[in-house]
């Protein structure tokens, strides 16, 4: 059954999934258009806390990737930068081999 749309938002922690890929583009979390990103789309998704980029093509080259966290209440890691390293390097590596299977 799905969710009253008229419940209130409860989300503990709302972090925001920010994807800017080599060529300049700017992705957000979860704002899709039949199943890829789009590109430099307006706000972030601020009702979901698990938050995914899905490029069906993506440009060779260094992507950055941010988590934004815009109403936490607290940080529980002390590692969080350590984390976010983790991340980026996983992220990466998804990258990679992706482009390689094409």
């Amino acid at each position: 059954m799905p969710g009253n749309p008229a419940a209130v938002i409860a989300l503990v922690n709302d972090l925001d999934l920010e994807v800017l890929s080599p060529d300049g583009h700017l992705y957000r979390g979860n704002r899709f258009d039949f199943g890829e990103s789009i590109p430099d789309s307006l706000g972030a998704d601020t009702i979901n806390n698990v938050e995914c980029v899905h490029l069906f093509a993506p440009v060779p080259g260094e992507y950055v990737v941010r988590i934004r966290g815009t109403r936490v209440v607290e940080d529980a890691r002390r590692d969080t930068s350590k984390l976010t390293r983790t991340l980026q390097s996983l992220f990466r590596l998804c990258l990679a081999r992706r482009a390689s299977a094409l």
